[in-house]
């Protein structure tokens, strides 16, 4: 019993390495279809404002299963939280914020207020160029309260816990300090996530990406 488990572990890794000798080390953190859309909707004829959350349940993954053998570069900001050698959280960004209605009245802005911790989630504002990765929405510390930068914005969400998420905020009216005109109503929404496969699953392969990655490092550099 013991021989096949050893085999069966050899053969996973020797097969894991040799994906990882044409693995590709990447600069972005991917975004995949179809998107779900948060929809901040303010009439400003009615002086309404209103939150749609389009259908969808976006699946939280780790890269060691969503693209095994790849990895993020080592300077990159999300490098820590994502990557498959170190913290190797499964992560979506299907999620989108945008304004599809009319924009905030003057001197007033769209405010989110999300606790993503209160779920055991994390969620980071994420930017490709210049590269950023700010924790928002309660993460590290962060506040609770984020303001809408006008512009259709798909944050990180990540856990290292498997299972179903739900978390509930709520959008407001607000000045530059984020302080609610009381003029308008908040509204409230609820997003849904599922994150697989289950952690020792993903734990156990992060660690055998990594020792692969390693691996082949360690042959690059003597052929070199």
């Amino acid at each position: 019993m013991y021989t096949s488990k050893f085999l069966l572990q050899t053969s996973t890794f020797l097969l894991l390495c040799a994906a990882n000798a044409s693995a590709a080390e990447l600069s972005s953190v991917g975004q995949f279809m179809p998107m779900v859309h948060i929809n901040i909707e303010y009439n400003e004829f009615l002086g309404e404002l209103d939150v749609h959350v389009d259908s969808g349940v976006p699946q939280m993954t780790p890269l060691s299963i969503l693209s095994p053998g790849d990895s993020f570069s080592p300077t990159a900001p999300w490098y820590t939280t994502l990557d498959p050698s170190q913290e190797g959280q499964a992560w979506t960004r299907r999620f989108g914020f945008v304004s599809t209605l009319d924009p905030a009245p003057v001197d007033r802005f769209f405010w989110i207020d999300l606790n993503a911790t209160s779920d055991n989630l994390e969620a980071y504002f994420y930017r490709e160029t210049p590269e950023t990765f700010t924790p928002i929405f309660g993460t590290d510390g962060s506040s609770t309260l984020w303001e809408f930068p006008n512009s259709m914005t798909h944050p990180v969400f990540a856990t290292s816990l498997a299972g179903d998420y739900s978390i509930s905020g709520s959008v407001y009216i607000g000045d530059a300090s984020g302080i609610m005109d009381i003029t308008y109503d908040a509204a409230p929404f609820t997003l849904n996530f599922t994150a697989v496969p289950e952690p020792s699953t993903y734990a156990l392969m992060a660690g055998v990406a990594g020792a692969c990655i390693a691996f082949v490092r360690q042959r690059k550099r003597k052929i070199g």
